[in-house]
């Protein structure tokens, strides 16, 4: 099985592997929504409306920040992969995913922070800011996992 899959494809197959931090980046919990307030310069501090005390809170988008490894067995095919991988950012929506975790995410592409090569031309690694604009599209993303794992995560 595949360590990870990027729009449906086998990453290892494109030259592109997972770094450093990449599947804590994944499991980070999501930022909450703020509660709705109103700041009176007739009152002092400001009122935090919550009607219900056990309201749920609302997710809010996130900014996700992956570190990939782009190889190849030499300098054409590791340029090649390269470009593959740059095409697959700009095409729109990107959908990573982890089985070994089970998480799947479709992401926005915002920007790469960071590109460093070595010396052969046969190995990259690259830092890619993403964002993860809308909650329920993981979850509405149909899988391969267990029946426990969908009843578990909706």
């Amino acid at each position: 099985m595949a360590d990870l899959l990027i729009n449906g494809k086998d990453a290892k197959v494109l030259g592109i592997r997972m770094g450093s931090g990449f599947m804590e980046e994944l499991l980070s919990p999501y930022p909450l929504k703020d509660a709705v307030t109103n700041e009176s310069r007739l009152e002092d501090g400001k009122r935090v409306f919550r009607d219900d005390p056990n309201a749920k809170r609302y997710k809010d988008s996130r900014e996700v920040t992956l570190t990939f490894t782009i190889e190849g067995i030499n300098s054409i095919t590791f340029l090649r992969n390269v470009q593959r991988f740059y095409d697959i950012l700009y095409g729109g929506v990107v959908e990573i995913e982890v089985p070994s975790i089970m998480r799947k995410c479709k992401l926005d592409y915002i920007k790469s922070s960071s590109f460093g090569k070595d010396y052969n031309n046969t190995f990259c690694s690259v830092i890619v800011r993403f964002e993860e604009n809308s909650i329920l599209a993981q979850r509405e993303i149909k899988g391969s996992y267990n029946k426990s794992y969908n009843k578990s995560y909706r």
